[in-house]
C-alpha cells in the first residue's frame, strides 16, 4: 500500500487572557469573596462530565479500561450508547468504535487473526480506534501494524505520567483519516510565573472529549458528491488532526478566584495531491480554533494593592493567536494563504485558490488533466477577538486558518 506523506506542520497558540479590573470606593469591604450583591457572583461550576456530545453507536473493547481517577479514557467511553466485550467476527456498523490498551500492543502483534481484524476495522469498515496508555514511541508501532500515518511521529513527548487516549480511523465517511491525542493534564502558571503540571477535572475533561467528539461526528457525516467537479475538496476527503491544550490562569494579585482549566482545540484538515509531472506534493491545510473558556468567569471579587483598592471581574479571553510554520520550512513553497493578517475582526474571509495541471494523483484514480486546488467561506466571530500573524516564507502551503 502506498503510503500519503502529509505535511508536518508547527502550530502555536498564544490565548491571551484579561482581567477586568476597576478602581473601589472606601465603602466596600474588600476582602476577596465578599460580595454583597448576588447578581455580581457566578453559579458554581459543575464539577462532574455534563456529557454534552455523546455518540449513538457501540464501543467495543479488547481490554478493560482504567478505573483509577481522573482517566479521561472512561470520559469518552462513556459518551457510547453501550461498550461490549469485542469477540471475532462480531458485526460492527460505521462509527463503532474498537478500544484496547498499550498493554494489548504484543498481543495484537503475535496474534495475525486479530491483527488482520483490526486492519479491516481500520482501513475497509470506518471503525474508530481508540488505544489509553502509550507513549509516542508505542503508537507509531500501532501505526506500523497497521501501516497508517502517524502525525504524532515527531511530537515530543508531552508529559512523562500521562495515560493519554488516542483516537484515531482509517477512512470515515468524510474523512481519509481522523487523529486526537487527548490527555487529563494540563499546564498551570503559578504566582511566581513558573509552570506546572495538574489534572484536569472531570468537568475539563468532558470538555476535551466534547471537542473530538464533535469534530468526529463531522467526519463520519456522509459526504456530498462531487458532481464531476476536479476540485481537490470534492474529489478526495481530508486527513483530520487534533491538537488540544488546556490553560490555568496565573492568580491575580493573590486570589486564586472561583475558574478552573480553560480548554482549547486547534483542527487540522489536510487535503493532498501529488504531481506526477512536478514530482511535488502539494498540500491545501485548513484550521479551525475552538476555545472553552466559561471557567474563567467566576463573577466579582475584591482585592487590595498596596493602599489602592480594586473590583476584578473574571478572566476573559480576548485574543488568539495562531502562528504556524512546518516543521521544515526550507522544504515548503508557498502558493497562496488566507486571511491576510487581521486584528480586532468580529469576521473574515478565507479564500486560496490554486490550479495544479498535468497528471496528478489523488486517492483513488489518477487524473490526467490536471485539478484545482481551493477553499473559500466566511466565518463571524459573536465573542473574541481573532488576531492572525502569518509569515509567509514560513507558512504551510495554500493556508486557511479559522478562528
Amino acid at each position: 500500500m502506498k503510503k500519503i506523506h502529509l505535511l508536518h506542520y508547527l502550530l502555536l497558540c498564544y490565548m491571551v487572557l484579561a482581567v477586568a479590573t476597576s478602581c473601589g470606593d472606601d465603602e466596600d469591604d474588600y476582602a476577596p469573596d465578599n460580595v454583597n450583591d448576588p447578581e455580581k457572583l457566578t453559579d458554581p461550576l459543575p464539577t462532574t462530565d455534563q456529557l454534552g456530545v455523546t455518540h449513538n453507536n457501540t464501543l467495543y473493547y479488547l481490554s478493560f479500561w482504567s478505573k483509577e481517577d481522573h482517566m479521561i479514557s472512561e470520559n469518552m467511553i462513556n459518551r457510547y450508547k453501550e461498550a461490549v466485550p469485542y469477540a471475532p467476527g462480531k458485526k460492527m456498523e460505521v462509527g463503532d468504535a474498537f478500544f484496547f490498551t498499550r498493554q494489548d500492543i504484543d498481543r495484537i502483534q503475535s496474534d495475525t487473526d486479530l491483527l488482520a481484524d483490526i486492519k479491516d476495522m481500520f482501513h475497509k469498515r470506518s471503525i474508530v480506534m481508540m488505544m489509553e496508555g502509550g507513549t509516542n514511541e508505542d503508537f507509531n508501532t500501532v501505526c506500523t501494524l497497521l501501516d497508517c500515518y502517524n502525525p504524532y511521529a515527531k511530537e515530543d513527548e508531552s508529559y512523562s505520567d500521562e495515560l493519554p487516549l488516542w483516537v484515531f480511523s482509517g477512512p470515515l465517511p468524510s474523512a481519509s483519516g481522523f487523529y486526537s491525542k487527548l490527555n487529563a493534564l494540563s499546564t498551570a502558571t503559578g504566582a511566581d510565573g513558573k509552570e506546572s503540571v495538574q489534572t484536569i477535572n472531570e468537568y475539563g475533561q468532558g470538555f476535551h472529549c466534547d471537542m473530538t467528539s464533535q469534530s468526529l461526528q463531522r467526519a463520519l457525516e456522509p459526504k456530498a458528491p462531487s458532481n464531476g467537479s476536479s476540485d481537490l475538496k470534492n474529489l478526495i476527503s481530508a486527513y483530520i488532526v487534533i491538537g488540544q491544550n488546556s490553560y490555568t490562569a496565573p492568580p491575580v494579585h493573590g486570589h486564586e478566584g472561583k475558574g478552573t482549566t480553560d480548554n482549547f482545540q486547534v483542527e487540522a484538515k489536510i487535503w493532498t495531491a501529488y504531481s506526477k509531472d512536478r514530482k511535488e506534493h502539494f498540500y491545501l491545510v485548513n484550521l479551525g480554533f475552538i476555545a472553552y473558556v466559561e471557567p474563567s468567569f467566576y463573577g466579582e471579587w475584591h482585592t487590595k494593592v498596596s493602599t489602592l483598592k480594586m473590583k476584578g471581574y473574571g478572566f476573559c479571553l480576548t485574543d488568539v493567536n495562531l502562528e504556524f510554520a512546518p516543521v521544515h520550512p526550507n522544504g515548503a513553497i508557498i502558493h497562496a494563504h488566507s486571511p491576510q493578517t487581521t486584528e480586532r475582526q468580529s469576521s473574515y474571509t478565507s479564500s486560496v485558490s490554486f490550479e495544479l495541471g498535468g497528471s496528478v494523483s489523488v486517492t483513488g484514480p489518477e487524473i490526467s488533466g490536471g485539478i484545482s486546488i481551493s477553499n473559500s467561506h466566511t466565518e463571524i466571530i459573536k465573542s473574541v477577538d481573532k488576531l492572525q500573524v502569518v509569515i509567509p516564507a514560513l507558512a504551510p502551503p495554500l493556508t486557511a486558518l479559522d478562528a
